[in-house]
């Protein structure tokens, strides 16, 4: 951060974020923007009126950046780029992307308020610049390097040991260090389970690279197993933002009697593009897509993300309310993958089991109509997604 920055608020106060950054832009002389409710045409104006420098989100405010609407939107003050730093859960790399386009620099950091904030930060690397945007925007997500002072790994949370550095292998995200709390207040037994085996347990899953970077899949308890697979939520996500039409995409696992559980997303289409979304039998985004094979999966349109205070999404509020889809019998399906040597990989996990949102409940009988239960979410070989609605199903 330069001398004197301009920096506009969009977390709320209450948040680790507030108890720290608010003093660091104080102590380099510069000026605290704060808004009261964000909003994109609120955000835009704050940038252009204030001169702003650096602000800072929840990567559900990159969204409403990227999805703002031309009128809502000002060039960015004296045509120079606004640094954002944001966190709290991964960035798909497509926003990233978007991002970038619009002139922002996004630094993305992680941390707790067990670890008094930013623990990690995506320390940017010269030999990066050269690559193509979408490569940029990859790296971009990843959640970087710890700070000094701590130690961050990705460990087996049953053998404590250090998952490979191979960018594949999951483990859970543990801290140890001096800004690590020594326990939660008046709750011994919550403080023996956090600490178990002398490393804060973060309850995120993550996979580390050879160069110490870390990135984050998923918590632990939303990870889906289907057949035996582990399947990243974050990474269908990703998968469903690359998409033109969805504004919003929150995956959440549904119980399946015969893959355990099947991905099943929430998505809110732009305004403009969402007969395009319906019509559409394939879409692809080459580059863009994820590791993962997805099948047997469903989909349902929402009109809006249900938020916690800070603004993330509340995946957990899908998991309540009527389930319209077991109406309709399940198709014939070829063996599922044998479980047996599969396991949750943290004992925190619980499981998660999908129905539709309470506050959703009058839409139930349009959200079938509209294929909320027979459209499969599958991918080809390079991981590009597809959406293709099933034939009805008579007798």
């Amino acid at each position: 951060m330069t001398a004197t920055p301009v920096y506009l608020w969009t977390v709320p106060m209450f948040h680790c974020n507030g108890w720290c950054v608010v003093w660091g832009v104080a102590a380099q002389g510069g000026t605290n923007v704060c808004l009261r409710k964000g909003s994109p045409a609120a955000i835009f104006d704050s940038l252009a009126r204030h001169g702003v420098t650096h602000m800072g989100g929840a990567p559900t405010v990159l969204s409403m950046i990227v999805n703002a609407t031309a009128e809502e939107r000002r060039p960015l003050p004296g045509g120079r780029r606004v640094t954002f730093e944001t966190g709290g859960a991964p960035p798909p790399p497509e926003v990233l992307f978007r991002m970038e386009e619009l002139g922002f620099v996004v630094i993305h950091s992680y941390g707790l308020t067990e670890t008094y904030g930013s623990a990690t930060v995506c320390t940017w690397k010269p030999e990066w610049d050269a690559l193509p945007a979408a490569e940029r925007a990859e790296f971009k997500s990843r959640k970087g390097l710890h700070h000094q002072g701590l130690e961050v790994d990705a460990k087996d949370p049953v053998t404590m040991r250090s998952v490979p550095a191979d960018g594949r292998t999951m483990g859970e995200v543990m801290f140890r260090g001096n800004t690590v709390m020594s326990g939660y207040y008046k709750d011994a037994a919550a403080t023996a389970e956090a600490m178990a085996g002398g490393w804060l347990r973060s309850g995120n899953l993550a996979v580390r690279h050879g160069d110490g970077y870390v990135k984050i899949l998923d918590r632990s308890k939303d990870i889906i197993i289907s057949g035996g697979e582990n399947i990243s939520t974050i990474e269908v996500e990703a998968a469903l933002f690359a998409h033109p039409a969805v504004a919003e995409a929150a995956v959440v696992g549904r119980a399946d009697e015969y893959w355990g559980e099947t991905p099943c997303a929430f998505v809110t289409l732009k305004a403009a593009p969402a007969t395009a979304w319906a019509r559409r039998r394939r879409w692809t985004s080459a580059g863009r897509g994820c590791r993962t094979t997805w099948r047997h999966g469903r989909w349902c349109s929402w009109p809006s993300c249900p938020r916690w205070r800070r603004g993330r999404c509340r995946s957990s509020r899908s998991r309540s309310g009527p389930r319209p889809w077991e109406a309709s019998p399940a198709p014939a399906r070829a063996p599922a993958p044998s479980r047996e040597d599969h396991r949750p990989l943290s004992s925190h996990r619980k499981p998660s089991h999908l129905m539709l949102p309470r506050q959703h409940e009058e839409h139930a009988v349009p959200l079938q109509s509209s294929g909320c239960q027979s459209l499969p979410l599958h991918t080809s070989a390079l991981g590009v997604p597809a959406v293709e609605p099933q034939k009805d199903q008579k007798g």
